[in-house]
């Protein structure tokens, strides 16, 4: 996520590179390490990748085949249930053109559905998460099956094609968040719509939460998985713009994570302390 790569380098094979991190132009990244960082840093040396695993099946073509197989029919259903929603508009704004002959009310009550179609479209979303996915549960998936991984990628398609984001900064957003299943505290603020896997969520009071922060509850393996496992902030934290979070980060009270800093799987910040960086580093304890 937001990785900038120059031109004329070498990435290795299964090399990882984390979140907010910059590969400078003509790099030779090793095979099977992790870089992250701005400048990019070597986290980890690799295994090399050129052992007989390098036959095995590249997992990520059976990840583009599960986007397609599984949005194409359940974007047809969405569809279809749209079209449902807004056949009462088209009926009410038909009558009034035909029989009372009034374009301007027939118009109005086109917006007035079309707004009601909206908070419909968030009912829709609502129920699609506790009757069809329930919640995500900590452990680790195949990305080929058809689970928690594409679950999450449809339940955020559809929480955010309605009114959701109408509410971002204020009270109800947080409202929204808790009954789509994520633990969050009293006076907080959320101006990120990008929160992922809601009950792997936990957020304390006063925290706020910038534009284009990601909190994710999940990463992703080499080997073709995907682990779901808590991500939990406390209180009196700021997260500021661009930051990154993801599963098992832990996030003490009263932490401060500057602009653009991404916080590495299994980091704990502690108490009082201010982070900035990819990957993040603790600048200032108070």
């Amino acid at each position: 996520s937001v990785a900038i790569v120059g031109y004329g380098g070498t990435i290795g094979k299964k090399c990882k590179i984390g979140a907010v991190s910059s590969i400078p132009a003509r790099s030779q990244l090793e095979a099977g390490a992790f870089y992250a960082g701005v400048p990019l840093t070597k986290i980890r040396s690799g295994g090399g990748g050129d052992s007989d695993e390098d036959e095995e099946e590249e997992w990520w073509w059976g990840l583009l085949v599960l986007r397609v197989v599984v949005a194409s029919p359940f974007l047809f259903f969405v569809a279809l249930v749209y079209a449902v929603l807004l056949l009462p508009g088209y009926i009410v704004v038909k009558e009034l053109d035909e029989n009372v002959g009034s374009r301007p009310l027939s118009y109005f009550s086109l917006f007035l559905w079309y707004q009601i179609f909206q908070y419909l479209k968030l009912v829709v979303a609502i129920s699609y998460k506790w009757l069809f996915i329930g919640k995500f549960q900590e452990g680790i998936v195949d990305l080929y099956n058809l689970g928690p991984w594409a679950n999450s990628f449809l339940l955020q398609a559809l929480a955010h094609s309605g009114c959701a984001e109408l509410y971002l900064g204020t009270p109800l957003y947080s409202f929204l968040l808790k009954i789509w299943g994520a633990t969050v505290g009293s006076r907080c603020c959320i101006l990120s719509r990008w929160i992922f896997e809601y009950d792997c969520i936990s957020l304390g009071n006063n925290v706020v939460v910038f534009t284009d922060v990601s909190i994710f509850g999940h990463t992703f393996g080499d080997d073709g998985t995907m682990e779901f496992a808590k991500t939990c902030v406390g209180s009196n934290v700021i997260v500021y713009a661009g930051g990154f979070l993801t599963r098992m980060v832990t996030v003490d009270d009263n932490v401060t994570i500057m602009h653009n800093t991404a916080v590495l799987p299994g980091e704990s910040l502690p108490m009082g302390s201010v982070w900035a960086g990819s990957p993040a580093k603790c600048v200032q304890k108070r």
